[in-house]
């Protein structure tokens, strides 16, 4: 496989990729309220078969969710590259439960995530904080549009060029796909390890919104067993969901799209 050549300071590639097995989908005395499992074993080996095929599109740039299961899935990508991890945030809690007093979900970006990670980019600050009393799927949909789409243009803005790669959680990379395609109904496959890949159709000219098209959509032939887990909005059966106990009317501090990202 040849790499590609793009046009300078035109972000014209995007890798949405869904993180790896969990330690928690093989070790079931794995605490169920810990929402920030690691990856297992077997999603490590993922992890580094991804990052073989991942190298060869050479991108620019890598972000990853701070969940510690996507930044383990980015790292052996990273040290490949020897490209710095931007950690964005962008988990999909549903919202709290009405009735009851508001909860805040994790968001592991304000822990020190640096201490486990060196690979992050410490001076990079995220375009999008996610609502932390969760969000519907509408919410969903339109803060990942919002979200692409400012970043796609921060990063050519400042100069950056050719492909990005997302590590990211199977609702993100979809919506995220969706955003860009600017189609919330699409199918976009969301197995372990799987790489949807899309790119811009139009690279020399201005966009107008729908100039994205999906080249690979969930992608797993890089993966020694195929396809696995994949995931869809259909598997998801709850409506609400409780934050994390302790927080309750908690300040959750900023969040949607920060100032200084608004294009």
């Amino acid at each position: 496989m040849q790499t590609r050549s793009e046009p300078v300071n035109k972000i014209c590639y995007q890798q949405l990729i869904n993180y790896k097995f969990r330690a928690n989908w093989v070790d079931r005395s794995w605490p169920a309220e810990d929402r920030d499992t690691p990856l297992a074993a077997y999603g490590i080996d993922q992890a580094k078969q991804l990052a073989e095929y991942v190298k060869l599109y050479q991108p620019s740039s890598i972000y990853s969710s701070p969940f510690q299961r996507c930044l383990q899935t980015a790292q052996p990508t990273s040290e490949a590259l020897q490209l710095p991890i931007k950690v964005e945030p962008g988990e999909w809690f549903h919202e709290n439960p009405p009735n009851k007093l508001p909860t805040l979900h994790p968001q592991p970006y304000h822990s020190n995530l640096r201490a486990k990670f060196s690979d992050i980019d410490a001076s990079y600050h995220p375009v999008f904080f996610p609502n932390r009393h969760g969000e519907s799927l509408d919410d969903l949909h339109e803060r990942c549009k919002i979200a692409i789409t400012n970043l796609i243009r921060r990063e050519e803005i400042r100069g950056v060029s050719g492909a990005i790669v997302i590590f990211t959680h199977a609702a993100s990379a979809i919506a995220l796909g969706r955003g860009l395609l600017s189609d919330r109904t699409r199918e976009i496959r969301a197995g372990c390890a799987s790489c949807s890949e899309l790119f811009d159709v139009h690279l020399q000219y201005a966009r107008d919104g729908n100039d994205w098209k999906l080249a690979q959509n969930g992608y797993s032939g890089h993966l020694a067993q195929g396809e696995e887990r994949h995931w869809d909005f259909s598997l998801s059966s709850r409506e609400y969901e409780d934050g994390e106990a302790g927080t309750e009317n908690a300040d959750q501090g900023v969040w949607g799209l920060m100032p200084e990202a608004r294009l």
